[in-house]
C-alpha cells in the first residue's frame, strides 16, 4: 500500500498522545506500585524514542498481567512507528480492542495497522467503530476518507473530509485532500476556494501557492496561476520557478 502525505503526520502524533493512567486501565485487576513505576518508565522512553526500552518494560508488565489492554495498545504503536510491516502492531492492537473495547483510539490504531497491510476493509471497520464511540473523533475521520479513497469511494471521501471541517475548519490536511478531490470531481469552484483557502491559513507557505498556481494552469486561469507562482517566488527566491511565456490567458481582459 502506498503511503499517504499525511502518514507521516499521523504517526508523529503517535507518541505524543497524553499519557494514559494505569489507575483507568486497571480493569483486569489492582495493578501495583512496582507495576505503576514500570510503565511509567516505559511511556517516558515511548516518548523519548527509546523504543528497545520502552518495549522492554511494557514486555515485563506483559509477564505480570498478559490482559493490560492499553499495554498492548502502546506495543502496538510502537509496532507501527518501527516494524517493516504491520503484523505485530495488528496482533498487539488486536488484543488491546478486545481488552479495553470502549477505548475508540485501540480502534483507530488497529484500523491504523490494517491500513498499512493494505487491507482498507478491515481498516474501515476498526475506523468506523473508532467514530461509534467518538463521535468527534478527527483523526479517525481523516483515516476513514483516506481508505475510502484507496478503494475508489470519492464521493464517500468527500463526504467524511467534509464532515472533519465541520469539526475542525481550519484541519489543512482534509482541505488539501478536499481541493484535490474536488477537482478530480469536475468541481471546480469548490476546488478553487480550498485551495486558495489553504493559502489564507498558512499565508507564508510558498508550497502552498504554488500548488494554487498549478491548480489554476491546469483549469487554463494562466493569469491566475502566474500571480500565484509570483507570490511564492517572493516567499521563497532560492526555488524560483523558471516559466516559459505563457499564452494569453482566458480569464485576461
Amino acid at each position: 500500500m502506498t503511503r499517504g502525505p499525511f502518514f507521516v503526520l499521523i504517526l508523529c502524533s503517535l507518541a505524543s498522545l497524553a499519557s494514559p493512567s494505569p489507575l483507568q486501565a486497571a480493569k483486569n485487576g489492582k495493578i501495583s506500585k512496582d507495576q505503576k513505576k514500570t510503565f511509567s518508565l516505559a511511556m517516558k522512553a515511548m516518548r523519548a524514542g527509546d523504543y528497545p526500552l520502552a518495549r522492554q518494560n511494557f514486555k515485563t508488565l506483559l509477564q505480570s498481567k498478559p490482559d493490560w489492554g492499553l499495554v498492548h495498545l502502546q506495543l502496538g504503536q510502537m509496532a507501527l512507528n518501527t516494524d517493516a510491516d504491520s503484523s505485530r502492531a495488528v496482533k498487539h492492537l488486536q488484543k488491546a480492542s478486545s481488552l479495553i473495547p470502549t477505548n475508540p483510539r485501540a480502534h483507530h490504531q488497529l484500523g491504523i495497522a490494517h491500513q498499512f497491510g493494505g487491507n482498507c476493509s478491515m481498516a474501515l471497520k476498526s475506523f468506523h467503530k473508532a467514530i461509534e464511540l467518538r463521535g468527534t473523533y478527527v483523526a479517525a475521520y481523516f483515516s476513514r476518507a483516506e481508505c475510502e479513497e484507496t478503494k475508489g469511494q470519492r464521493k464517500a471521501a468527500i463526504q467524511t473530509l467534509e464532515t472533519i471541517l465541520s469539526l475542525k475548519r481550519n484541519h489543512e490536511g482534509a482541505i488539501g485532500n478536499l481541493a484535490r478531490l474536488y477537482e478530480r470531481q469536475g468541481q471546480v469552484a469548490q476546488a478553487e476556494k480550498m485551495f486558495v483557502q489553504l493559502t489564507k491559513l498558512q499565508p507564508r507557505a510558498f508550497a502552498y501557492y504554488m500548488t494554487l498556481g498549478n491548480f489554476y494552469q491546469r483549469q487554463g486561469q494562466l493569469k491566475r496561476a502566474q500571480t500565484a507562482f509570483k507570490k511564492a517566488n517572493e516567499l521563497n527566491p532560492r526555488t524560483r520557478r523558471k516559466m516559459r511565456p505563457l499564452p494569453k490567458s482566458k480569464d485576461a481582459p
